[in-house]
């Protein structure tokens, strides 16, 4: 069997039903090729698609990027027999395998559990404005996705709407006990979680604290009086 390291590609037809010629090697006058199953062709080849769509997705590369002719001219040179897939199997098919492998992974070790969802609004360096759910499943948080909210109004309703398909998305396919939502202390927050509290009075909402006690000291510090001028001083001693 062929290391793992190898792509094949340029199938020739065999006598067996099962199994196949791949190229494993080439050079300008030679090519290797290796009496292989399909399945294991197969196999390799779902393997080396997985294991690109995940370079791209890490290194923030964009799928077109694989149809760029410099692109798959050096994947031709220095990557034996590679045939690289096309930006709409990238972007489709193989995300869809590798999302699904990923919720697949999540939901072994949270099926069954009571757990506690949570959104938070915030901008990232493009100044956009995103809101990031999460699930929090006995001390093991595991991120459910950002939304950019950045073409919409930034009202209870519209948060509701999010908060609502991400508690779906929680129960259906992370299968476990949805008791808690938790979200930050805006006014839009404060009135969504008012209107989920009628929705599902059996759940408990509550209030982030790290965003209470964040706006406590910011209302502190802001205030005229001696010692937050000698705070002043110390952070500069520190400094």
């Amino acid at each position: 069997m062929p290391p793992q390291s190898i792509v094949w590609e340029h199938i020739h037809e065999g006598t067996g039903a099962d199994f196949c010629w791949i190229e494993t090697s080439h050079s300008e006058r030679l090519a290797w090729l290796t009496w292989v199953p399909i399945s294991a062709y197969k196999s390799y080849r779902a393997e080396f698609n997985a294991h690109l769509c995940c370079l791209l997705v890490s290194g923030l590369v964009a799928w077109r990027t694989v149809g760029i002719p410099y692109w798959q001219l050096f994947f031709a040179k220095w990557v034996s027999g590679a045939s690289l897939p096309t930006c709409k199997q990238f972007s489709g098919r193989i995300l869809d395998e590798e999302a699904e492998k990923s919720q697949s992974g999540m939901r072994s070790e949270t099926v069954g559990l009571y757990e506690m969802g949570q959104c938070d609004g915030w901008k990232n360096v493009t100044k956009s404005s995103l809101v990031t759910s999460m699930v929090n499943v006995e001390y093991n948080p595991f991120l459910l996705g950002v939304e950019n909210v950045s073409s919409e109004q930034k009202t209870a309703e519209n948060l509701m709407k999010i908060v609502l398909n991400k508690m779906k998305q929680i129960c259906d396919i992370f299968k476990v006990i949805l008791v808690a939502w938790c979200t930050d202390a805006s006014s839009k927050s404060a009135k969504m979680c008012h209107d989920l509290l009628v929705k599902f009075p059996w759940l408990v909402v509550l209030d982030c604290w790290a965003h209470q006690i964040n706006r406590v000291v910011g209302n502190i510090i802001k205030l005229k009086v001696p010692l937050i001028q000698t705070a002043d001083k110390a952070l500069d001693l520190i400094k």
